[in-house]
């Protein structure tokens, strides 16, 4: 049995979702995928930003409390962990923390539960020494990320990498997810029907590649 720990950085991830016509990140759809076979899913980390309110007022902050509140509560349902980030005030604007929060967490939880591979759904660079760390301790990171997104130092550190967007097209035709009228990105993945080879990158290294291996959760902004 293969061990995974999958980590989300949601926000980008979410957005890419909605462009390729769902309505919502779905988490459960994905952990389902990512289980087929011999693989063991032992946990599934997602990042949840809470806002700072635009008002400076009771109402606005209750709102965007009882946003955050709705959406945290239906990426539980999903089977997500969710990891709370706070906005932080920083050269007069706020800054989310996201990606500091997530990589602390994957590599606390990945030094104690030993998976076999953590596959990070993330594209940014920043990510890049979480992945070297990893590989270091002898876990291996698979990343998945749209292919217009993925930063070379992830690609260069990775295992595997696996395509988001012929992945969520997988997820949408095998468990008939709704979607709004379905226009592929130009980045995005040919008009083919995925298979799994599709998925993922034969320009990494082989020498480091490894075995194969909701709820509908609504984003934020569509609450609003």
């Amino acid at each position: 049995m293969i061990k995974k720990l999958i980590a989300i950085d949601l926000v980008p991830m979410e957005h890419r979702a909605q462009a390729l016509g769902l309505p919502y990140m779905p988490i459960t759809e994905i952990i389902r995928h990512c289980s087929e076979g011999n693989t063991d899913i032992i946990e599934t980390l997602v990042t949840l930003t809470r806002r700072t309110p635009e008002k400076d007022s009771e109402e606005s902050l209750a709102k965007v409390t009882q946003q955050f509140n709705r959406k945290k509560y239906a990426l539980q349902l999903a089977g997500a962990r969710v990891i709370e980030c706070p906005s932080k005030f920083s050269h007069g604007g706020y800054k989310q923390s996201d990606d500091q929060r997530l990589m602390l967490t994957t590599l606390m939880l990945a030094m104690k539960l030993k998976p076999d591979y953590v596959m990070l759904f993330a594209g940014d660079g920043d990510f890049a020494p979480l992945v070297e760390v990893l590989r270091g301790e002898g876990i291996r990171t698979e990343i998945v990320a749209p292919p217009n997104i993925l930063a070379g130092e992830l690609r260069r550190h990775a295992a595997r990498v696996i395509d988001f967007d012929a992945m969520l097209k997988m997820i949408i035709e095998k468990y008939s997810l709704p979607t709004s009228v379905f226009t592929q990105p130009r980045e995005s993945a040919p008009e083919t029907s995925a298979t799994d080879d599709d998925l993922y990158d034969d320009s990494v290294d082989p020498d480091d590649a490894g075995q194969e291996g909701v709820n509908p959760v609504q984003s934020t902004s569509q609450a609003q």
